[in-house]
């Protein structure tokens, strides 16, 4: 006797990309969250922090987009994109990491003395 499984015709992924940045100071990034509902982002389990601009569009399934612009040191940290839906809670992370050994004066935007 052969048992066959049926899977559920709906099947929800949601996803966060990139999982990990490394950005040096005063560039920007995004990240990209896609869901069927319109998420919420968090910061280290907080608020954003105010350098933030975000988006969103359709692509078959809504994707909010969390853009960082005049990245500091006290934005690294963990992102996070949570939400509810018909499928219950979800919530994914990504994380931001200053690269402070490429913060030399070939990159930055001020003077170098």
């Amino acid at each position: 006797m052969i048992n066959v499984g049926i899977l559920p015709l709906e099947v929800m992924v949601h996803r966060i990309r990139p999982h990990k940045v490394i950005v040096t100071l005063h560039n920007s990034t995004k990240f990209r969250c896609q869901s069927d509902t319109r998420p919420l982002w968090k910061f280290n389990n907080g608020p954003l922090p105010a350098n933030h601009i975000i988006g969103e569009f359709m692509k078959g399934r809504l994707i909010s987009e969390l853009k960082l612009y005049n990245i500091t040191q006290s934005n690294e940290g963990i992102y996070s994109c949570e939400g509810e839906d018909k499928f219950g809670s979800f919530k994914q992370n990504a994380t931001l990491i200053i690269d402070s050994k490429l913060n030399n004066c070939k990159y930055s935007r001020t003077p170098c003395s």
